[in-house]
């Protein structure tokens, strides 16, 4: 370990020291013998020499736990895609409900009403014109919902006039 480059091969690790080539990340390097306490200010450079090792040994471990980390995570998000790759599509929208608990989305609908009467003469409503209406609404994607058969009165006269009225759905756009 020193404060500058030994030459080919040395490293810089995160303390800002530098690592010979053949101390690897993970491997604890023995720090060079403190000087003599005889020596001026010798027993404040030996301390000053034992806490850098001790902080370049908590780097290395903060390092290391980091890297683990790391490898952990990149495990789970690994195993969370081959889940979501192996789960069955989704045949309804969902949106999620209270913590991990997954709700049907509510589908929005439209509804129509159409009113079919007879004429005021005769007394039968014709099938066929009213194949032609329901096709029709098919055709824009409405769907039939209910058919309830009305009697309406007319405006003239004391007779009613026979209808049905059709409620028609379909999705929202």
């Amino acid at each position: 370990m020193s404060d500058q480059s030994g030459g080919e091969g040395w490293w810089m690790a995160s303390d800002g020291k530098w690592y010979p080539p053949d101390a690897t990340p993970g491997t604890t390097l023995v720090a060079e013998q403190p000087p003599a306490a005889t020596e001026t200010g010798g027993a404040l450079k030996g301390l000053a020499a034992k806490a850098a090792t001790a902080a370049s040994q908590a780097a290395e471990k903060a390092a290391q736990k980091h890297r683990e980390q790391q490898e952990r995570t990149r495990a789970n998000v690994a195993a969370y895609q081959a889940q979501a790759a192996a789960a069955p599509p989704v045949a309804a929208p969902v949106a999620v409900g209270q913590v991990g608990q997954v709700v049907p989305a509510v589908e929005m609908f439209e509804y129509q009403t159409l009113q079919i009467r007879t004429t005021l003469v005769g007394d039968k409503i014709k099938t066929g014109d009213v194949d032609k209406i329901l096709n029709a609404h098919a055709g824009q994607g409405w769907r039939v919902k209910s058919i309830v058969e009305t009697s309406v009165k007319g405006r003239v006269g004391p007779g009613g006039v026979q209808g049905l009225l059709v409620v028609f759905e379909r999705r929202r756009r």
